[in-house]
């Protein structure tokens, strides 16, 4: 039997285990926002972890942050199976394959971007302050 661990960053439990058809001996771990930003200790405790499925769940996951920064961290806990999963039936399958070739590639994009956004953003109101003076 494979033993699965549900990280629950918000929602019912039961909801998602019953939506998605996971085993109902999963290990649920109550998980919040706050944890995902100590990095260091969140990929420490995947590591400990024994379990072969690794899930994190939320209520939405259309509202729920972070999606990249979660997949990181299970690709550097060395975790090879697991998801993340909602109340509504949404589910984004977790590979170690796609976090390193498509979704680091995404977030890097995603980086540049907010940076080009807040150099542009500046040099408008340095232009604009010293266009005024």
């Amino acid at each position: 039997m494979v033993q699965t661990t549900i990280y629950l960053l918000s929602g019912n439990a039961q909801t998602i285990i019953k939506r998605h058809q996971i085993t109902e001996d999963a290990r649920i771990i109550p998980f919040s926002e706050k944890q995902i930003l100590s990095i260091g200790k969140t990929i420490s405790m995947l590591r400990a972890d024994t379990s072969q499925v690794v899930i994190f769940a939320a209520k939405s996951l259309a509202l729920q942050r972070y999606h990249h920064i979660l997949k990181g961290m299970m690709l550097f806990a060395g975790v090879k199976r697991g998801a993340l999963l909602d109340e509504l039936g949404k589910s984004e399958k977790y590979s170690p394959v796609r976090v390193i070739f498509v979704d680091s590639f995404r977030l890097l994009f995603e980086i540049i971007a907010s940076i080009w956004v807040v150099i542009l953003a500046w040099t408008e109101l340095f232009l604009w302050r010293t266009v005024r003076k």
